[in-house]
């Protein structure tokens, strides 16, 4: 399964695009893996993050945030409401447009009902689809349903994984209709960053929410980022760990979800 040319093309442009030149400083301090973050560091910024994904409104979402001129952070599943290998194009064409790309394990499970071995695999299955599909492995994981104990972060930091929940939920999982999630966002006071959460498998959220939450953030002053950005981190070495090109000496039968 190996790329043509143009795929090859975009994907080396979602590294530039995806931060500032590696090394470049921050005012901020770095952050450790296994450290849990709630919150936006950076004022007047504003992370729509979107989790469970990708679906097929996916496309159209990162569309949304590309013409807007705006960049969201995609917390990626690898066998929940699709494979991953067979979105492998959406979540390119997320990457090549800049957008963040981070981990939500491989199948969703509440990773402290877990042991140790179980926990590994849901991190490790996940990184190596993201090698195989854009050669990285991210290095931010959102935990499923936030959560996490002691135990559970040991692992998480020693696969090297720093960790996020959120400062605000739309709730559009429990079956909220879009008016009641914009209610959630609006009833956050004026002048507060935003670290908010979404499913993009929803489609009102792909179509109608997500594209909503541009202009919501920006009539309150606030830059829509990645979520590194909103957090100051300044080189994409914060992000990723680039581990070879995609594709790399893989057997393309093996590009499944069994």
């Amino acid at each position: 399964m190996l790329f043509d040319l143009a795929t090859l093309v975009a994907i080396v442009a979602g590294v530039a695009k995806a931060s500032p030149a590696t090394g470049s400083s921050s005012q901020y301090p770095a952050i450790a893996p296994g450290t849990v973050i709630t919150q936006c560091r950076v004022p007047g910024t504003a992370a729509i993050t979107f989790d469970d994904g990708p679906h097929i409104w996916t496309s159209e979402l990162i569309d949304s945030f590309d013409n807007a001129g705006a960049k969201t952070t995609f917390f990626i599943n690898g066998n929940v409401y699709n494979c991953i290998y067979d979105m492998a194009p959406i979540i390119r064409k997320a990457y090549a447009s800049g957008h963040q790309i981070a981990s939500h394990t491989w199948s969703h499970p509440s990773l402290p009902t877990l042991n140790a071995t179980q926990q590994d695999l849901e991190i490790t299955r996940n990184n190596l689809a993201f090698k195989r599909i854009l050669g990285i492995r991210p290095k931010w994981l959102r935990p499923p349903f936030g959560d996490v104990d002691t135990l559970t972060l040991d692992r998480l930091a020693a696969h090297d994984l720093k960790v996020v929940t959120w400062s605000m939920a739309s709730d559009d999982w429990a079956g909220l209709t879009v008016e009641e999630s914009i209610a959630k966002y609006d009833a956050i006071p004026n002048g507060t960053d935003v670290l908010a959460l979404n499913h993009d498998p929803i489609q009102t959220t792909a179509t109608e929410l997500g594209p909503w939450a541009i202009q919501w953030a920006r009539d309150r002053g606030l830059k829509v980022v990645t979520l590194s950005e909103c957090l100051g981190e300044t080189s994409v070495e914060d992000k990723y760990e680039f581990v070879g090109f995609p594709d790399e000496d893989d057997d393309p039968s093996t590009w499944n979800c069994a």
